[in-house]
């Protein structure tokens, strides 16, 4: 754990005054979890299907735990007289961005705002199922009930603003990684919605629009798996301008 410690630490020290909260003037939580190398399957820092699996031990429902985790800043910040909100913005990018759209779809009472990026053009999709097939977590949410105890709230969801975004020159194909996606979620998401990363991202597209998910999503034109200075300012934007009621889009960059 020293190791996650003190990378989170250089993490937050590195965006001191530059970060998107500190340009927000806002309190900014790093949160630590482990990746077990002994235990490769378990991939806490995406939320996939193994860790959030674990029967018992420090790396049970590490979900759950993030909540702890954001209780317990707003009452320290509460006990030295700063004020903040109940929900929180999140922001997260490959790994850590399936793990933002993935708390906010299990959590959505926590969330205000969460903007994502560079998931292998496969968010996890809010439904049960695509084009007539049931869709397991972390391909979809037809069994977050029966696995994790979760009913999916999609009125509270949809008060969620979503900022979601890949590059057109994003190749970074976390399918084909088992630590990512078991087997079977794989050839899911290869099925139904698509094996091409760029056919991939349209067909999520579609099914979020279907749904009719307030989300502003959006491509990058020659971005490959990364976060240049024009997505940071956009980020940045489209939470100044989300911390109320509804989503409002803003004017990207190209």
């Amino acid at each position: 754990m020293s190791f996650h410690d003190s990378k989170a630490k250089e993490l937050a020290e590195l965006y001191n005054g530059h970060s998107i909260a500190a340009r927000l003037k806002l309190p900014f939580l790093v949160p630590v979890f482990p990746r077990p190398e002994a235990q490769w399957e378990l991939y806490a820092h995406q939320l996939n299907r193994a860790t959030m699996l674990v029967p018992d031990g420090d790396m049970k429902r590490v979900d759950l735990r993030l909540i702890v985790m954001i209780r317990d800043a707003q009452n320290m910040l509460a006990q030295n007289d700063i004020a903040v909100k109940d929900k929180v913005l999140m922001n997260g990018f490959s790994a850590s961005g399936c793990f933002a759209l993935r708390f906010a779809i299990m959590h959505p009472d926590m969330v205000r705002a969460v903007a994502a990026g560079g998931f292998s053009s496969a968010p996890t999709l809010p439904t049960d199922k695509v084009d007539g097939t049931d869709v397991r977590y972390p391909v979809g949410i037809s069994d977050i009930k029966e696995e994790f105890g979760i009913d999916f709230n999609p009125d509270e969801y949809k008060k969620v603003s979503q900022y979601i975004f890949m590059g057109d020159k994003d190749d970074n194909d976390a399918t084909l990684y088992r630590d990512s996606y078991e087997q079977e979620d794989a050839d899911l998401i290869h099925g139904i919605i698509g094996r091409d990363m760029a056919a991939r991202w349209q067909k999520s597209q579609t099914v979020y629009r279907q749904l009719g998910i307030p989300a502003q999503l959006v491509t990058y034109k020659g971005t490959g798996h990364e976060v240049p200075g024009y997505v940071w300012n956009d980020l940045y934007k489209f939470f100044e301008v989300n911390s109320g009621d509804g989503i409002v889009e803003i004017e990207h960059h190209e």
